[in-house]
């Protein structure tokens, strides 16, 4: 809150800047109002305003992942390791496909 870490428990009040962290997203976020009950995020989002640097921010970095490709997704199977070979060894970039 307001550049500190603080718990949870925390008390907020409209006024306040908030920097959330979720996963690798990170919000920034000024409190407009406290809720009478805690309800759906449709109703929560009406309480707080994400500020345009923090909206920014995020745009940017979900169009640099979408423009980093595929991400592995572990160890390369037996199939993908000699098609890998065969790249490095210079032997081609595509699978045999029976063409001389």
């Amino acid at each position: 809150m307001d550049g500190d870490r603080i718990k949870a428990s925390r008390v907020v009040k409209p006024g306040d800047r908030l920097q959330i962290t979720r996963e690798r997203e990170r919000f920034v976020v000024d409190v407009v109002s406290i809720p009478v009950r805690r309800g759906p995020a449709a109703e929560a989002r009406q309480h707080y305003r994400e500020t345009a640097e923090s909206e920014a921010g995020r745009a940017h970095i979900r169009e640099l992942n979408r423009l980093a490709g595929p991400v592995s997704t572990g160890r390369p199977d037996k199939r993908e390791r000699r098609n890998l070979m065969r790249i490095v060894k210079g032997r081609g970039g595509l699978p045999d496909d029976g063409l001389p």
